[in-house]
């Protein structure tokens, strides 16, 4: 697997992967990332055409999602440390 292109949006990093006739597309934010895998062909065949779609379409779709990852993420955190746990009477 080698990287093809970096890029940022948004403080998000992107970062393309080539790994045989697959490219990889993966968006980290902080603790939160998504990887999307494509297939080469189907008029993805050239890193230009990747980097393309990643700025104009891509980009719209991932970011939402890791917004919502990070606010999910953040609930249960905080829902697991302030849960209020007392212990049963005993006398």
């Amino acid at each position: 697997m080698r990287i093809v292109r970096e890029l940022q949006h948004e403080g998000i990093k992107i970062t393309c992967f080539q790994l045989e006739h697959k490219y990889l597309v993966k968006y980290e934010w902080g603790p939160q990332e998504i990887t999307y895998k494509f297939k080469m062909g189907d008029g993805l065949n050239t890193v230009p055409e990747l980097e393309n779609l990643v700025k104009k379409h891509l980009s719209e779709a991932a970011v939402p999602v890791l917004h919502s990852m990070r606010s999910s993420r953040l609930k249960v955190v905080d829902s697991y440390f302030n849960s209020s746990f007392e212990f049963d009477t005993i006398i």
